[in-house]
Order: C-alpha cells, then structure tokens, then sequence
C-alpha cells in the first residue's frame, strides 16, 4: 500500500532534517555532510502526473492542491553559466523545470542532489509548451508561473543526498521529434551526433545562439540552445561524430537540447570533418511539379526522389523551416561562421512536351546581408559530379524577393516564366553566403511546373 503521510507532519519533518544539518549547510557545507537522505515515500505524486494536470496553454496557469510533494533528483547546474535562475529535476517519469529568483543556484541546489518540492501555493504554466514550474505571475499581462523569489525557495525545496549516479536515458534525435512526451525535461545521451553547422562557437558573445545538431537517425536537425554569457560561449564546438549529454526542452513543439558545459556533455568526438559529396542522383524527368514543403517535417533536410539538394561549401544542406503551419525550402548563414554554397535542383523539366511551359515559385529575403541568390538551369546536369562541372544558365529579370535587407522580407511570386526556350533542363535554386557573417537567408516555397 502506497505510504501517505500528512502534509503537516511531512513538512515538519522535512525542515527538522533540513535544520538538523545547519541553517548554513547550503553555502558553508559543499560535500552536503549535514544533509540527511529524503524519506521514502514522500512523494504524493510524480512529476508526469503533475505536469499533466497543466492545460498545456502559454498564458494560462493551473493551480496545484494542497499536500503535493514531487521528489526528484537535480539534473541542472548552472555554474558554466549556460543555465540562468532554472533549475531542472527528474524522476523516473519525467523531468520539470522550476523557475528560481536567485543566482548561483549550485550552492545551494547542486547537480545529482535530491530535492522535495513541496508545491502548495505554487502554479503550472509553460512557455513555448514547456510546462514550468513557479509561483503565481504575470507575462505580457497574461497568467504564467513565475520564479519563486529568493527568500522563499525555502519554503518550498527541501534538498537531500547527492549522488554522481544521474539517471540518463539513451535517445536519438528521431525519437525526441517522434515522442517527445516522453523525454521532455529529462537527461538524455545522444550518440554518433555532430555539429550541422560547421567549425563554429557554441555561441555568439553575449547572445543566446541556436546551433544545429544531427545524428544518423533521421534527417532532422535538433537546435542547441546556448547562452553567449556562459563560460564555454567562445569555445569551437567539437568536430565529427561524438556523443552528447543534454537536457530536454521544447519550443512550439520542437524539441530543444540544453547542456550544463560541453567539458561534462561533450565526449568522443573524433575531430573527423568529412568533406561534403558533391556527386548527385540521377535526376528524374517530370511532367509536372507542385511542390509545397509541407509535407516534411520542420528542420528536416530536403530529400526528394529525383531532385538533389547538394553542398559546394559550408556543412548545412537547404532544410525545411515553419511558421504558421506553412513548411518552405530555407538556408541561411545566419551565425554560422562559415561560407555556404548549396544547390537545391529540381528533377528535369518536361518542357518540350508540357501543355503549360510556365515555372514559378515563391521567395522571401531574410536579413540579406552577405547573401544572394541565383535561380540557374542546366540541359546537361546529371548528378555524377559537382554542379558547378555542368553547364548552367542563370534565370534573369525574375520577381524574387528583395525586400529583406534587415529583416524577413515579404513571400514574392515570381508569376508564370516561359521555360519554351530552354529545352528539357533541371532548375537550380542556388544560396551562396559568405563567411563570418552575421546575417543572410533565402526561403523558397511553392515550386510549380506545368500546372
């Protein structure tokens, strides 16, 4: 029988332990000597069941009723600095964040610790659809869970044992795209994984940065975040393939990867660059083309039977991006720290035999700076090379895009181009941006032939 014990009596005999060890064992007492073990049995629920009490709602809270208690073990340290007031536990069900108003944490809450919430008084809310932990707050005006100020944590968390055996669960990044309920919040070990954005820093000096990260599971990129305030933001991410310890989150459904430092997260990279194939598939002959993107999952890279999407220079091939549930081919070199090339080519053109000899598609300049964008066609190009070995012929006068020099600039269609002239060709939508830029992105969405 499951082992209850009353709230009074509980929080009683979880602050006797904690005075017990000292009032000032969190600052003066790093190897926890005075801190007794947690007693079993003290949580009235887990952290999965409580997290699915939450609606799920960016601007809504849910109340939590009286005598619940999670217990789980601290799998955060913010001391690299990469972390700023959140503090992540787990259990063996599921991993929550908990928003503090103090800093440094690792005193006082230290990675491995054990710790018993004590979550009367306190809400769930999310952001982004990551389901939070706080006290009763507002954002932007609407309800969220805030970070529970300084001299209150205590009130509320009750610390325990330490331990250097932190239950992590083996993923790929398929599975956290595919199930991602089941790993959000916890710690997880990605193996065979490696950098999709070249020999870059892991961020950019004083602001937060996205990097991209594959591994062989799928074609799907999964974004690192990573503070440009913490220790290691100007170290080089390591090179080939290794293995990555991180933690879970989620933003607008896409999983996220967070780590305490890459001297702790980072381990068995091989350092082996492996120079991109420039060498294609035999390109297929279409009567007609439709092509939206949104079948593809976002970050997903563009793999379609007869089209080839090839890298000249960089490490990152055109991937699919969303927004509004509209999916579109996007490339960018965007904090990348290296010069991209890429050519995204369409299978060829059955120009001579189309009832409508008319091509056309959308774009969008993003930030331009340091970018361009070249539409070309080939009647040679066959996949057994480079591209740039074949004989191609730039598309000019066209209505792209050119709006976006300092922002996202607006989706322009080309209209109906006459492709009678040409012959049978592929079409070649090529991004080439330079390197140690700071901005510079194209987008390209419904390609239609024929239609």
């Amino acid at each position: 029988m499951k082992k209850f014990i009353s709230f009074n009596i509980l929080t009683t005999l979880l602050l006797s332990i904690f005075m017990i060890g000292c009032v000032d064992t969190n600052y003066n007492d790093p190897k926890n000597e005075g801190i007794s073990p947690i007693p079993e049995g003290t949580a009235t629920i887990s952290i999965a069941e409580l997290k699915a009490l939450h609606s799920g709602r960016d601007n809504d809270t849910t109340s939590i009723s009286e005598n619940t208690i999670i217990v789980g073990q601290i799998i955060s340290n913010d001391q690299p600095g990469n972390i700023y007031k959140e503090l992540y536990i787990q259990d063996n069900t599921g991993g929550i964040l908990i928003r503090l108003d103090i800093a440094p944490i690792y005193p006082q809450f230290s990675l491995g610790q054990e710790v018993a919430i004590i979550c009367d008084d306190l809400v769930l809310g999310s952001y982004g659809g990551n389901v939070q932990l706080g006290i009763p707050s507002l954002y932007n005006g609407t309800p969220a869970a805030g970070r529970i100020p300084g001299p209150l944590v205590d009130q509320y968390l009750i610390v325990g044992d330490t331990t250097s055996n932190i239950t992590t669960i083996d993923a790929t990044v398929n599975d956290l795209f595919t199930n991602p309920t089941d790993y959000i919040g916890r710690r997880v070990r990605i193996k065979n994984i490696r950098s999709a954005d070249g020999n870059v820093s892991f961020a950019v000096k004083d602001q937060t940065t996205n990097r991209n990260f594959m591994d062989n599971s799928s074609s799907q990129r999964i974004i690192m975040r990573n503070s440009g305030y913490s220790d290691f933001a100007e170290e080089l991410i390591p090179q080939g393939d290794g293995t990555i310890t991180a933690i879970v989150s989620v933003f607008n459904n896409s999983p996220q990867l967070y780590i305490n430092s890459p001297a702790q997260d980072f381990t068995d990279f091989d350092g082996t660059i492996t120079p991109p194939n420039q060498e294609g598939v035999p390109p297929t002959t279409e009567q007609s083309i439709d092509e939206n993107f949104d079948s593809f999952n976002k970050y997903d890279d563009i793999i379609i039977e007869g089209w080839n999407n090839i890298i000249e220079e960089g490490s990152s091939k055109w991937f699919v991006n969303e927004f509004s549930n509209n999916g579109y081919a996007n490339l960018s070199v965007f904090r990348s720290g290296e010069r991209r090339k890429v050519w995204l080519i369409t299978p060829i053109l059955d120009v001579e035999n189309a009832a409508n000899k008319t091509l056309s598609f959308d774009t969008r300049e993003e930030f331009s700076t340091g970018a361009s964008f070249k539409v070309m066609v080939s009647s040679n190009y066959d996949g057994s090379k480079a591209p740039s070995e074949f004989t191609w012929t730039e598309l000019t006068g066209l209505t792209i895009s050119n709006d976006g020099q300092n922002g996202y600039g607006t989706w322009t269609s080309t209209g109906d181009i006459d492709m009678s002239s040409y012959g049978n060709v592929v079409v070649a939508f090529v991004f080439d941006g330079e390197e140690n830029i700071k901005d510079g992105g194209y987008s390209i969405d419904n390609i239609r032939f024929n239609q």
